[in-house]
């Protein structure tokens, strides 16, 4: 509802105005081969081309797949947690994630944030789901939508190496062996599914257009170094709307692991993506811009949005039922 709102009455931002300009409005192919600079979140820009067809403002129609998008991610992390969970739980913590200001703001803007945080949802359940099963279902969903991911940004890659990397180690009981060659298998077939993707693209605007961002270049360890907290700080308070972000980010992971010591493998998958997304800067000598703060960060982001939920849905229902006995002591 809030977002339709925002997507009829907020004026076009001008990365939006060159989503249409250069892919939207010069059809599928173009949207596909045509990777200007890292503008073109290619998934995004294809569907942009059939809803540009909608007899309806440029600007509303290629922000029609956003909102389309934004809806499915909230359905999609409500019966994720609602999974995992209660109903008081599930409602108070969809409720915090939906509520923050990058779901308001990306769930209505032509670009392809809420695809990639769409993405992450699905791979971060179907991550719980072969840490807790092994099944092969639940694998090639971790396959699909981390290939969607990626085929929308390169740079879910990241978050992708996270969540396969951590599926690896915690590994469920049962034969190991053969776990792993599944999750292998899968890792392989993502890579077949996302070059194969994106080869007309390569084909057309080269390979430089993909690995050479002269937007973001490294710039030294030291200058890391100095600049490191600072970055990190700024964005978790941006993501949680508080002047402690960060702060608030450990309280509730530590509060989820101490009141629910039946699920710390989720604790320890959100603990794993945020410290590998905090130590990467290092790896790559540089520090992005703050704008590109979901592509260039896609896992710290999104486990940062979902933490704060995941983390709260477990204090809150363990708090549920601390109450419930309450009420069933004074009534006895």
């Amino acid at each position: 509802m809030v977002h339709g709102w925002y997507a009829i009455t907020a004026p076009a931002h001008v990365d939006e105005a060159m989503t249409w300009l250069l892919f939207s409005s010069r059809g599928p192919l173009v949207a596909w081969t045509f990777y200007a600079a890292p503008n073109n979140h290619l998934l995004h820009s294809l569907f942009t081309t059939v809803t540009n067809w909608l007899p309806v403002e440029p600007l509303l129609a290629i922000r029609v797949p956003t909102v389309l998008i934004a809806l499915c991610a909230q359905a999609v992390l409500h019966l994720m947690l609602r999974r995992l969970t209660n109903a008081f739980a599930t409602l108070i913590a969809i409720s915090l994630a939906i509520r923050s200001y990058p779901l308001l703001y990306y769930g209505y803007v032509s670009r392809g944030y809420m695809l990639v945080f769409f993405s992450f949802v699905l791979a971060y359940g179907a991550t719980i789901l072969v840490m807790r099963t092994g099944d092969r279902r639940a694998m090639l969903l971790l396959t699909l939508s981390c290939a969607m991911g990626m085929i929308t940004m390169p740079s879910f890659l990241h978050a992708a190496g996270l969540l396969f990397a951590f599926a690896s180690l915690h590994v469920p009981t049962g034969n190991s062996r053969v776990y792993r060659g599944s999750l292998f298998a899968s890792g392989v077939l993502l890579v077949i599914i996302t070059a194969a993707f994106y080869l007309p693209a390569i084909a057309m605007s080269g390979l430089a257009a993909f690995t050479s961002n002269k937007w973001v270049k490294p710039t030294g360890r030291m200058d890391v170094l100095a600049h490191w907290w600072p970055h990190f700080s700024s964005t978790f308070n941006w993501i949680t709307g508080t002047a402690y972000g960060f702060l608030v980010v450990a309280v509730v992971v530590i509060g989820a692991w101490l009141t629910a010591p039946s699920r710390r493998g989720i604790v320890l998958l959100n603990v794993f993506l945020l410290t590998g997304s905090l130590l990467r800067p290092c790896a790559h000598g540089g520090i992005p811009c703050e704008r590109t703060w979901i592509p260039d960060r896609s896992d710290r982001v999104c486990a940062a949005l979902l933490i704060r939920p995941v983390g709260c849905m477990e204090a809150l229902e363990a708090l549920d039922g601390h109450c419930d006995r309450d009420r069933r002591s004074s009534s006895a």
